[in-house]
């Protein structure tokens, strides 16, 4: 299972058995807080922001073929700081902004 979340203030995980990587959020210092977007090869789209509370915020833009699920993180003594989200190993790709990673084979 693929697995997408954050970790400190400034990374966003995904952790897998054929697609690893940590990218660096780059919308922490923005005025706007819009935040920023993950794409994945099997039409999943998320939206990423870490909010004013400290907890990373992962919306569901578009469901891909290997979407499994969403933890909402709830905070207030909450162990995390981060929602889940959980997908099927079969992605090829990930997008952040201009960083593309591709799956080992």
């Amino acid at each position: 299972m693929l697995k997408v979340s954050g970790a400190s203030d400034d990374l966003i995980e995904i952790e897998g058995k054929s697609l690893s990587e940590e990218f660096s959020y780059d919308g922490r210092d923005r005025d706007d807080e819009k935040g920023a977007y993950l794409a994945f090869s099997d039409g999943t789209l998320l939206s990423v922001t870490y909010d004013r509370d400290g907890i990373w915020r992962f919306g569901v833009i578009s469901k891909g073929s290997s979407f499994i699920s969403k933890n909402e993180c709830v905070g207030d003594g909450d162990k995390t700081y981060s929602d889940e989200i959980f997908m099927g190993e079969d992605m090829k790709w990930v997008m952040y902004g201009s960083e593309l990673v591709k799956a080992k084979r």
